[in-house]
């Protein structure tokens, strides 16, 4: 089932201390594990035929999903920056699936578990790219004169201790 933030959410990366808008997609896939809870408790009645691609199941389970997904993304945001989420896509799945209140009780309630999640991407809206973009510019500008001060301070105590040596020999 493919899955995908409606709008951007908000992670707050270490680095930048700052909150920054994302946007997350990929896909995740569920199995069947109790058929009869599962016909109880989530296949509507009298259905010949169901699908977890019909608009209303995909409605309750993406939604919860998401919440998961918001849920993990959150936590592990005290330990990643933005850039190193997509790396960390087990974690994320791992965090999704034990979720004591949406997508992780699933077995509990429907008899149907994830069994894989597979980000395909997690990545900046324009805006939070383009406020890293400054900010690497801003530093990258920083960098350029860091240091500059010690280094003049230095030349003027050279040039006195100079002055010093050849006034008084």
């Amino acid at each position: 089932l493919k899955f995908g933030t409606r709008g951007p959410l908000l992670y707050h990366d270490q680095l930048y201390e700052t909150d920054l808008e994302i946007v997350a997609f990929g896909s995740y896939a569920v199995q069947v594990t109790e058929p009869e809870r599962f016909i109880r408790n989530f296949v509507p009645p009298n259905v010949t035929y169901y699908s977890f691609n019909t608009p209303q199941a995909r409605a309750q389970i993406s939604a919860e999903f998401l919440q998961s997904l918001i849920d993990a993304l959150n936590t592990l945001s005290t330990e990643y920056r933005t850039s190193q989420l997509p790396s960390q896509a087990e974690e994320v799945a791992a965090h999704i699936a034990n979720d004591s209140s949406n997508a992780g009780t699933w077995g509990e309630r429907f008899g149907f578990r994830i069994v894989a999640i597979g980000i395909e991407n997690i990545e900046f809206t324009p805006e939070s790219r383009e406020l890293v973009k400054l900010y690497s510019s801003n530093r990258m500008n920083l960098k350029a004169y860091e240091g500059l001060s010690q280094e003049t301070s230095n030349i003027g105590a050279q040039q006195k201790i100079a002055e010093g040596i050849q006034e008084h020999g």
